[in-house]
């Protein structure tokens, strides 16, 4: 519980705003707004200048792989059964100061300040979101997993490179030809921020198994990683089996 409060806690200090504006249901996966969106949201709140907003997307964009390496990491270690460790722990609360203090120094003290507030609030309201799911109604239906999953398709939509494209050529007045060369720009980003995630994440795999054998030996590495899939097939099983 504390585990996932603490990665909760990084994720809102990292400023990645939720993008349902509904209350979150419980067991909800949470999708993430791109770091395009969120700069966008910081500069109309915060006024920032052309060049803080270049220097911000940037550091969102770094923030987004790192924290999503990390999540990516954690679920590995549940699918194998691990507990997360206080390395873990110690990563996030880095990720965390680190981030902040490149902020600070990007829009300054003063706007960083009204930053944290707003971020303090919107704790808050999902906080009291949360609580309010525990007022609920005893013996009210749960929703499917089968709705749970539509809904999270239907949001996930609504953040491709063609949804976001169409809504800043309506709030923009954007020509056709804009539009599609934004289609464009926004899809080869999200390609590039899927490789750049699968690598990084390859890599840290194979460094991991590495340092692993160096310490165990090669014949109790290959039994390490037949136990290895041995719990994430059970756990894929598990899920399979919740999701009937």
């Amino acid at each position: 519980m504390k585990t996932r409060l603490l990665f909760l806690a990084v994720l809102f200090t990292t400023s990645a705003l939720l993008v349902n504006a509904q209350p979150p249901r419980q067991g909800q996966g949470r999708q993430m707004v791109s770091p395009e969106i969120r700069v966008d949201r910081m500069a109309e709140h915060l006024s920032l200048t052309d060049a803080q907003k270049s220097k911000v997307l940037e550091l969102f964009k770094q923030e987004e792989a790192k924290t999503n390496a990390l999540r990516e990491e954690m679920k590995a270690m549940r699918e194998r059964n691990e507990t997360v460790s206080d390395a873990q722990r110690e990563k996030m609360a880095s990720l965390r100061k680190a981030h902040d203090a490149e902020l600070e120094k990007i829009i300054g003290k003063e706007k960083f300040a009204q930053w944290q507030t707003q971020r303090a609030e919107q704790m808050q309201k999902v906080k009291e979101q949360r609580g309010q799911m525990g007022d609920k109604p005893q013996g009210r239906p749960t929703e499917r997993p089968e709705a749970r999953a539509e809904r999270a398709e239907k949001i996930k939509e609504q953040f491709t490179p063609e949804k976001r494209a169409e809504r800043l050529k309506t709030e923009l007045g954007l020509s056709d030809a804009e539009k599609d060369a934004l289609v464009q720009l926004f899809d080869a980003e999200k390609k590039k921020m899927t490789e750049d995630r699968k690598q990084k994440m390859e890599a840290m795999k194979k460094s991991h198994d590495a340092e692993v054998e160096k310490i165990i030996g090669k014949e109790k590495m290959a039994k390490y990683k037949e136990l290895q899939k041995s719990r994430i097939d059970k756990a894929q099983k598990n899920r399979k089996v919740k999701q009937v």
